[in-house]
């Protein structure tokens, strides 16, 4: 989006941005989780673009790294990670606005992981981490939370109990066919409502949207969901 922003890939990060305005036209101001079930399927590069939609469209946004069993490195954004969010909820840093980096691009701000902490679910769940949204709600119109695959880490699940919207990542080639298994039982069986799926790393010629030759309204293609799922049935995602 920030770097290229006549490329294919960044349109769609805009219609992300469109449809989201769909689902919730009333919300002036939210928070947002993208997750995804394992590592690899793409999480943290969606919710860099889709942040950086929303900065672009005149939004002050904020993007969150919860992952804090690793570091991650956001190209492009010139940011240190000497200090974070789990500098801020390990006390260290008191003061919320001492973790926010201002990036090089108008409206889009940061707060990096920090340092690896050796108990990173007991500092998400202490009770900063929700002081801290409040104060970023009151501050910014839109807050991104990068959070940690929540097929992988518990905290993640509570994590996403704070945003007003679920983005869950699955990538094209990648994620198995039980991780869609995993969206429903996050609807029923953990109550996370309001959660959207993004299909990530889709080749175009498998789109098969719309138009002329596209296929669109031929009953004979098999469908795309059944195609993906099909062809990565038993594929293990690492």
């Amino acid at each position: 989006m920030l770097k290229e922003p006549k490329l294919a890939v960044t349109e769609a990060f805009r219609s992300l941005r469109t449809n989201i305005y769909f689902i919730s036209p009333q919300e002036k101001q939210a928070a947002i989780s993208v997750t995804s079930n394992v590592s690899g399927e793409g999480k943290s590069f969606c919710a860099l673009n889709l942040a950086s939609a929303y900065s672009l469209n005149g939004k002050r946004t904020i993007l969150i790294d919860c992952d804090l069993h690793k570091k991650k490195q956001y190209v492009g954004l010139e940011l240190e990670n000497k200090t974070g969010l789990s500098s801020f909820l390990s006390n260290q840093i008191s003061d919320s606005s001492s973790i926010i980096q201002h990036t090089p691009y108008e409206n889009l701000s940061m707060i990096v992981s920090g340092p690896i902490p050796p108990n990173p679910g007991e500092l998400l769940l202490n009770g900063r981490f929700d002081m801290l949204i409040k104060e970023l709600r009151s501050s910014y119109d839109i807050v991104i939370m990068d959070t940690p695959p929540i097929g992988l880490v518990s905290e993640s699940l509570e994590l996403v109990r704070h945003s007003d919207l679920t983005l869950y990542v699955l990538r094209y080639g990648y994620s198995t066919q039980a991780a869609i298994d995993f969206v429903n039982d996050l609807k029923i069986q953990k109550g996370i409502k309001n959660i959207y799926t993004i299909f990530n790393d889709v080749p175009k010629k498998d789109l098969h949207y719309g138009g002329r030759g596209y296929g669109y309204y031929q009953d004979e293609r098999k469908p795309f969901l059944k195609r993906l799922f099909s062809e990565n049935r038993g594929k293990a995602a690492i």
